[in-house]
């Protein structure tokens, strides 16, 4: 398998891989902090300090609750909290 990759700094990445049955091509977006905003059809959603707050495909979003002091105490799927 060969990977294929072209980057743009703050902006979008593309990358093509060979495969024996084929060529796909997907695009990963990032915002300016670096963090991966989407995906192979998800969104993704960070808070003011980078943190992860939800991952959404389609019509289901898994969420992530933190503290004060930024620290994970909630996992929300939509089959309810963890």
């Amino acid at each position: 398998m060969a990977f294929i990759s072209n980057y743009t700094i703050a902006g979008l990445l593309s990358a093509n891989c060979l495969r024996i049955f084929g060529t796909f091509s997907t695009t990963f977006t990032y915002d300016p902090n670096g963090n991966q905003i989407s995906r192979l059809g998800r969104n993704i959603a960070y808070a003011f300090y980078n943190k992860l707050v939800s991952i959404t495909q389609g019509g289901r979003t898994i969420s992530f609750l933190d503290d004060t002091e930024h620290q994970r105490f909630k996992q929300v799927t939509p089959e309810g909290p963890r």
